[in-house]
């Protein structure tokens, strides 16, 4: 069934956004390192949106076309995302010296990449993404060699269990 409505597109997304926040949680619980915890939750999303290229529709194309209830449901649906980068500021001395605004513009940033590939059905360019994703989001809360070395990982995904992350 495909939905028609902004309220079906909003009860379409609902489990999705469960599903995708249900495995990046399983991935993440087993990290202690911010950094480490960051890269897991991007790969994971990346991979379900890969596997599931129709609800990755949904999820970054559809569901803003649905109008102010669609932008409320990503806006909702980002939240875990702004947190997670958010939490980077426990790094930065001294703290204020990053807002939680860093967060949502990185986070922003990140899905309207995200969207854009999504959108032109471009799938296998979803983890070529990640290195420079994940630069940008580290350089304001690590710097500049942290964020250098994201560029170096090679590109894998990690497993649930932390096993098969890229390596240096």
């Amino acid at each position: 069934m495909t939905p028609r409505t902004a309220l079906d597109l909003e009860q379409a997304v609902q489990p999705l956004g469960e599903e995708i926040r249900a495995q990046v949680e399983a991935v993440t619980a087993t990290r202690s390192e911010w950094r480490d915890r960051l890269r897991a939750a991007v790969y994971t999303v990346l991979r379900f949106l890969q596997e599931n290229p129709s609800a990755a529709r949904l999820i970054f194309v559809d569901l803003l076309a649905a109008g102010e209830r669609g932008v409320l449901r990503r806006d909702r649906g980002m939240e875990a995302a702004i947190d997670l980068i958010d939490e980077g500021r426990a790094h930065v001395e001294p703290p204020s010296r990053v807002t939680r605004a860093t967060a949502e513009a990185l986070a922003g940033g990140a899905y309207s990449c995200v969207a854009d590939l999504v959108e032109r059905g471009d799938f296998d360019a979803l983890e070529e993404a990640v290195p420079k994703l994940l630069y940008v989001t580290v350089l304001p809360y690590l710097g500049t060699e942290a964020a250098m070395e994201e560029l170096q990982m090679s590109r894998g995904y990690p497993s649930p269990s932390g096993s098969g992350e890229g390596k240096r």
